[in-house]
């Protein structure tokens, strides 16, 4: 392979169902960039019975003929994804590329059992991060960590907004706040005809049971 790099290996690992090299071919960058997906488990590797038979007898005709096959693991899947969203923030931001390639990611980390608080803290990860992943990883996270809620209402219909777009604050306080009164808000489409006394009190006595029935 010319050129080779992690990122090119996982992709042929995936796409194309595996990949063999020769031993004899097992040297210099190559064999040092496969090392490290095996040693992070990102790859497999199995090997036929010519590899054994070298490591028994030593014959070199052995080593040079073994066969090693490697395969993509499901954590692989979810490495590869995130180089590729890494490409994608860098190029593609906000376009319908990247906001696909950050999903299909997400569902790779469900299958591989693997949380962002993993890519952000465990070495097996966070090790092996570059600056542009690191910045694509943190801006998935912080789009699927940001709170959405009831912007308006009018005429029965319900525009849903970031909040952030309708607040002038990062104040965790001051956002959870205009939260609650976008709550009251679709609360209140519920009691057409009602003042905005009588609507205002209903919501806060069932906000005060539902806080005392969560403390049960």
């Amino acid at each position: 392979m010319k050129n080779v790099t992690q990122e090119k290996i996982l992709y042929l690992a995936k796409y194309n169902g595996g990949f063999n090299i020769i031993s004899r071919e097992y040297s210099g960058n190559l064999a040092k960039l496969i090392d490290s997906l095996l040693e992070f488990d990102f790859i497999k590797w199995e090997t036929n019975e010519l590899w054994y038979e070298y490591a028994g007898q030593k014959w070199e005709s052995d080593y040079d003929n073994a066969i090693h096959s490697y395969t993509i693991t499901k954590a692989g899947e979810v490495r590869l994804a995130i180089m590729r969203c890494a490409y994608t923030y860098k190029n593609h931001k906000g376009e319908e590329k990247h906001i696909r390639r950050n999903e299909e990611l997400l569902l790779l980390m469900e299958a591989a059992k693997v949380t962002m608080h993993d890519l952000f803290h465990h070495p097996r990860w966070y090790e092996n991060l570059t600056k542009a992943e690191y910045k694509a990883l943190r801006y998935i996270d912080e789009q699927n960590n940001t709170p959405v809620v009831v912007d308006d209402v009018c005429d029965g219909e319900l525009t849903i907004k970031n909040v952030f777009e309708s607040t002038s604050t990062e104040s965790i306080t001051d956002i959870s706040v205009q939260m609650a009164l976008k709550a009251m808000e679709l609360f209140k489409t519920q009691y057409e005809g009602h003042s905005a006394e009588e609507v205002e009190r209903e919501f806060i006595t069932r906000v005060q049971i539902a806080l005392f029935q969560s403390k049960k």
